[in-house]
């Protein structure tokens, strides 16, 4: 090891592991950064899926029942991925949106048919 400046072996110890613990530490803070991002994008992801889900089933519902009333464009707004694709599975086979969506929330109000 070259002696840089007059340090002695002590001095050059405590230089020598003070460096490694700011490289350790840019490492941590990368990684830190890394790992954000991928859970950013995973989320952007998924956020994208479940809008695109939601748009289908809109679309389709719109296309067998015609206009979608309120209660049905909130609930749909609501749901989770799971919901989303259940509700488009069943949508051939639903006689009603009443059918389609229940049982429904409490804060649902559907028309009466």
């Amino acid at each position: 090891m070259t002696q840089v400046a007059y340090m002695t072996p002590d001095e050059m110890e405590l230089y020598d592991n003070a460096g490694i613990a700011i490289a350790d530490a840019r490492g941590a803070v990368e990684l830190a950064m890394a790992e954000g991002e991928a859970r950013g994008e995973a989320r952007g992801r998924d956020l994208g899926l479940r809008e695109g889900a939601r748009r289908i089933l809109l679309s389709l519902l719109q296309q067998r029942f015609g206009p979608t009333p309120e209660w049905v464009s909130a609930q749909i707004s609501a749901a989770d991925s799971e919901t989303l694709e259940e509700w488009t599975g069943k949508i051939l086979v639903a006689e009603s949106l009443t059918s389609l969506f229940s049982p429904l929330p409490a804060d649902a109000h559907p028309p009466t048919e």
